[in-house]
C-alpha cells in the first residue's frame, strides 16, 4: 500500500451529543478485501480483446459494453472512466470489425439510464438487474479466466 494517499479535509457534528468529531488520518486504518488484492491489477489487451470476442454470442447490442466496463471496473481494478475504456475498444481493430463494435458514448449512455451498473457487479442481483447483464458479466468473468490461462 505504500505510495497510496487519502486527503481528508474537514469534519463533522456528531448529532447525537453535538461533539465535533475530526479524523486523524495518522491512526486512521485502511482494510481492503483479499479477494481484491488477489487479483491481477489490469487485463492486458489480449486478454480483454480475447474475452470480448469469446462473450459477444451473449451481447445483444453495442450497449453490451457496458456490462464488460463494469467488471472490468470492479473486477479488475481498472479506472472508472468510460470515455477512456470506450477508446480503449474502439483501438481494437479485432472488436471493431465484430458484430457489435464499441461506439463514442455507448458506455456512458447505458451507465446512466442503468443506476444499477454504478453499483459493485456483485449487487447487481438484488437491484432490478436484467438478466441478460448478470449472464454476460458471469459468462465475461469466466472468459477472461480462462484467456489468462492460455
Amino acid at each position: 500500500m505504500s505510495g497510496n494517499r487519502i486527503y481528508v479535509q474537514g469534519s463533522y457534528i456528531d448529532v447525537h451529543d453535538n461533539e465535533n468529531v475530526y479524523l486523524n488520518v495518522d491512526k486512521a486504518k485502511v482494510s481492503l478485501d483479499e479477494k481484491i488484492m488477489q487479483r491481477e491489477d489490469h487485463i492486458n489487451s489480449e486478454t480483454l480483446t480475447k474475452a470480448v470476442l469469446a462473450v459477444q454470442p451473449y451481447f445483444w447490442g453495442a450497449s453490451s459494453y457496458a456490462v464488460i466496463f463494469c467488471v472490468c471496473r470492479d473486477m479488475y481494478h481498472f479506472a472508472d472512466n468510460m470515455s477512456s475504456f470506450e477508446r480503449r475498444l474502439m483501438s481494437m481493430e479485432e472488436l471493431n470489425n465484430s458484430k457489435y463494435p464499441c461506439k463514442k458514448e455507448t458506455i456512458t449512455s447505458t451507465v446512466r439510464n442503468n443506476p444499477y451498473m454504478r453499483l459493485h457487479v456483485s449487487k447487481w442481483g438484488d437491484n432490478d438487474c436484467m438478466e441478460r447483464a448478470i449472464l454476460l458479466r458471469d459468462k465475461f468473468i469466466k472468459a477472461v479466466e480462462k484467456s489468462e490461462q492460455e
